[in-house]
C-alpha cells in the first residue's frame, strides 16, 4: 500500500455524531507535505499541510489518530488530530518494545483499549535482543497500561517480523494478517485471551492481501500474478477453520 485511509470526525473533543465522518489519506512512504481530507457535505477533496505531523500512524479513533512516535525507540504512542496537529502521548507500556503489532477495540461510548503484542526487547544490562512473548493493553477509561500474560513464541515472532499496523476488530477478535509468503491470519479472542490461526485459501499464491470490514463482515482481499493478475474476496466463514 501507498496510502492510507481513515475516517474521522473534525472537533478535537470527539465531534458531532450527526455529522458525517470526513476521509482522511495519508500516504505511509515519501509522505511530503500533506495529507488530504474529504468533505462528504461539500463532496470535496482538501490538501492540509502536515509540518512535522503524524510521524506514523496507526487508526483513526475518533476524532484522532494512533500515531506511532518515529523518534521513539521503545514504541511510544500518541493520539493526533489531523487538523490542529494536537498531540496526547498515551502512557509509556509497561514492557519496553520496539516494532510489536498493535491492535485497536473502540466502544460505543468513546472510550477503546490498545493491545500490544509481540516486539523486541532489550536483554539484560544491554546484552541481546530478544522476542518478546507477552501482551499488554492500554485502557482510556482509566488512562492505565496493563500486562495481559504470555503469548506463543511462534506467534510472537510473527507479530514482529511480519505483521504490519493494520488491524481488524470482529466479534469480539482481534485479527492479525502476515506479510510473508505464504499468508495466514492470526485472532486473539478479547475476553478468553485466547490466540488462533486461520488458514488462508491459495495463500501461496497470493502477492498482496489485507484484511477489511465489509458490509459488516470480515473479509480478506488479496491477488496476484499467480492467480491471472486478479483479486479476490473471501469471507470469514464460521469457526476457526478457515477463510472461505
Amino acid at each position: 500500500m501507498c496510502a492510507k485511509t481513515y475516517p474521522s470526525n473534525t472537533s478535537l473533543a470527539g465531534g458531532t455524531k450527526c455529522m458525517p465522518q470526513w476521509f482522511i489519506a495519508i500516504y505511509t512512504r515519501n509522505r511530503g507535505f500533506y495529507f488530504y481530507a474529504y468533505n462528504p457535505i461539500r463532496n470535496r477533496w482538501h490538501a492540509v499541510p502536515m509540518g512535522q505531523f503524524l510521524p506514523e500512524p496507526i487508526v483513526s479513533i475518533g476524532s484522532f489518530i494512533l500515531c506511532r512516535v518515529a523518534a521513539s525507540s521503545p514504541l511510544q504512542l500518541s493520539l493526533c488530530n489531523p487538523f490542529t496537529k494536537q498531540y496526547q502521548f498515551l502512557p509509556q507500556l509497561q514492557t519496553l518494545r520496539t516494532n510489536p503489532a498493535v491492535g485497536v477495540v473502540t466502544y460505543g461510548d468513546g472510550t477503546f483499549k490498545v493491545n500490544v503484542a509481540g516486539g523486541m526487547s532489550q536483554g539484560p544490562k544491554g546484552g541481546n535482543a530478544f522476542y518478546e512473548p507477552t501482551l499488554e493493553m492500554y485502557e482510556s477509561r482509566v488512562d492505565k497500561c496493563k500486562s495481559l500474560g504470555r503469548i506463543p513464541i511462534e506467534f510472537a515472532v510473527r507479530l514482529t517480523v511480519w505483521t504490519q499496523n493494520d488491524s481488524v476488530y470482529y466479534m469480539g477478535v482481534l485479527y492479525w494478517i502476515t506479510s510473508a509468503r505464504a499468508y495466514n491470519v492470526m485472532g486473539y479472542e478479547v475476553e478468553s485471551g485466547e490466540w488462533k490461526e486461520l488458514k488462508i485459501p491459495m495463500s501461496d499464491k497470493l502477492e498482496f492481501a489485507a484484511l477489511v470490514r465489509r458490509k459488516g463482515r470480515l473479509v480478506l482481499v488479496g491477488g496476484g500474478a499467480c492467480i491471472d493478475g486478479e483479486a479476490w474476496i473471501w469471507e470469514l466463514g464460521r469457526g476457526y477453520t478457515g477463510v472461505c
